[in-house]
């Protein structure tokens, strides 16, 4: 193999999937009847947003969860 092809095989193998793990986690979010909102992303993150109780509940993948007056 020629050098330019090793350097691309390598760039593709190893630096294109590194750069693509440090991205922003995707997140999904739901907004009910009831105005509460609920966000649960990729990486174990989940929120709950209740407009009316004007709180929010954060929790993350490890079953830490904290709750927010708004």
């Amino acid at each position: 193999m020629s050098t330019i092809t090793k350097i691309a095989t390598v760039i593709t193998m190893f630096v294109i999937p590194a750069a693509m793990a440090d991205e922003n986690p995707h997140c999904v979010a739901v907004t009910d009847s009831y105005n509460v909102t609920t966000v649960q992303c990729d990486n174990g993150t989940v929120t709950v947003t209740s407009g009316a109780k004007k709180t929010a509940v954060i929790c993350n993948s490890s079953l830490n969860c904290r709750e927010i007056k708004l």
